[in-house]
């Protein structure tokens, strides 16, 4: 108290304070390119490509927007301006047949990935979205070759009978050695195989430890686990005979994080919406979506099922 009485410490809670502003404060260099197979409406200080993410004809498109000095006939795929971050939320038209609807969405993942390869700077993340099947743990593994840490994030606005989660990729660490290549793709042949086979074939030998049990006095006891605690407070637990196993068979089972609490609104569950309620517009309603052609054909019938009406 008597400090700031004098203002003694005025000046470290100042620049403290501009600093925190300056962290959270827009960057004025940021460039954000968006791709969509379906058109987007123009977004100020974003530039917005209409193509197909699993085509090779977008990478070019894509070095092309993040620099406009980028020579298409150089056939190169390296950025040269390498970006922070590469978000990839898009997901099939799913059909209900579940391992179908999974292996699509692997593909559409795979595709972003070898985007993000083209494009990452090391130390980069990778956001995408995935369909949490039986052998989602061979992806894991896969992903684990690139990025430090892979944590599967599952936010509380997706339903939680959902299969759907977000796969957090974070510090990009290519394997020594690695170009990523539209000639070999990942996820196309054998290629994220070997790698992986690689990667399994570098890990330590690590030899069974034995600790002390202090109630019996003996060194019996093995060691089935290390406990970790993080910097936020969460404990993480490493099965290191299970993981050991895992791994040698090529897969990797990823820490699990669910987003949010239990005072929001239940994704699966149905509420009365207050008398008070205020309706608000979408920001921008959709420009193409798959339900356009069935609203023009109910008004040119003269508004079926009494929802629509002629000129509306």
């Amino acid at each position: 108290m008597r400090q700031k009485l004098y203002g003694i410490n005025q000046k470290a809670e100042t620049e403290h304070t501009e600093t925190n502003e300056s962290a959270f404060s827009p960057r004025k260099d940021v460039k954000i390119v968006a791709i969509d197979l379906q058109p987007m409406s123009p977004l100020q200080g974003i530039i917005t490509l209409r193509a197909d993410i699993t085509h090779p004809a977008t990478v070019p498109l894509l070095l092309r927007a993040l620099d406009p000095s980028y020579d298409p006939t150089s056939k190169s795929q390296q950025a040269s301006t390498p970006v922070d971050l590469v978000l990839s939320d898009g997901a099939p038209d799913v059909t209900g047949l579940h391992d179908l609807d999974i292996y699509v969405q692997s593909q559409l993942l795979f595709a972003a990935l070898n985007l993000a390869l083209c494009v990452l700077r090391p130390g980069g993340k990778f956001v995408a979205k995935i369909f949490r099947g039986r052998n989602v743990d061979l992806l894991f593994a896969q992903l684990k070759i690139f990025f430090e840490r892979v944590i599967v994030a599952k936010p509380r606005s997706s339903r939680a009978s959902s299969v759907e989660a977000f796969i957090v990729c974070l510090n990009f660490q290519p394997p020594e050695g690695f170009t990523a290549s539209l000639e070999e793709p990942i996820g196309v042949g054998d290629r994220l195989e070997r790698m992986v086979d690689a990667s399994v074939a570098q890990e330590p030998i690590v030899a069974p430890i034995n600790i002390q049990n202090f109630e019996k006095g003996t060194w019996s006891e093995s060691q089935s686990s290390l406990t970790v605690r993080k910097e936020d407070g969460v404990w993480e637990v490493d099965l290191l005979k299970e993981e050991a196993e895992s791994r040698k068979a090529g897969r990797w089972i990823a820490p699990f994080l669910a987003c949010g609490d239990l005072s929001a609104y239940d994704a699966d569950a149905s509420y009365h919406l207050p008398k008070d309620r205020v309706t608000l517009d979408p920001v921008q309603p959709p420009t193409a979506p798959p339900y356009k052609r069935a609203l023009e054909m109910r008004k040119a019938a003269g508004g079926a099922y009494g929802k629509t009406h002629i000129g509306q």
